[in-house]
């Protein structure tokens, strides 16, 4: 009798203590914590989709949070820079909550080797770039079915846009799947 008491504390100890270091991992949800969130999180397949958009590009601005298309304003714009640089932003509508730092940190990963810049204010972004070649996104929102879905990004230039990109799982990353 003693021995199966034995046995069972001990094998409720090295349970206990797998467990305990399993935990220093990841969260209660079983998302890593220290390292940001695992390849497969849709925060990887919202960088894959705004770093396709912006292949062209050398340097892109993406806005921070999801946003929304906004309605371009109405009446006439004339040609003073300030005023075409306001009815840009127009159409790019500030984001509401800014993305977790892991899902920036993601976001950004994907971009490698180019500059990426996570900004909350359109209108300022619009009223810097004029002729860099940069360009102003931002994710509007997720569809994801297992290892495919869609991106639905905005793409904030004359004029504003939501764009759907579809990705995929490859079994490492999303990744960005060409679109006809």
């Amino acid at each position: 009798m003693w021995r199966l008491i034995l046995t069972l504390v001990g094998t409720l100890v090295l349970a206990g203590c797998a467990t305990a270091g399993d935990s220093s991992a990841a969260g209660a949800d079983r998302q890593p914590t220290a390292r940001g969130p695992s390849p497969q999180h849709p925060a990887h397949a919202v960088g894959a989709a705004l770093a396709y958009l912006a292949h062209g590009h050398p340097e892109a601005y993406v806005l921070d949070g999801y946003t929304d298309l906004r309605l371009p304003p109405l009446g006439p714009i004339s040609d003073e820079s300030a005023n075409r640089s306001r009815a840009r932003a127009a159409g790019c509508a500030a984001p509401n909550q800014p993305f977790p730092a892991a899902d920036r940190a993601a976001i950004q990963a994907a971009f490698a080797e180019r500059a990426l810049h996570i900004v909350d204010d359109p209108a300022a972004v619009l009223s810097k770039l004029g002729t860099t070649g940069a360009l102003l996104l931002g994710a509007v929102r997720t569809d994801l079915h297992g290892q495919r879905g869609t991106v639905t990004v905005l793409r904030c230039g004359p004029p504003a846009r939501k764009v759907p990109v579809d990705v995929q799982w490859d079994g490492h990353a999303w990744r960005a799947l060409a679109t006809g």
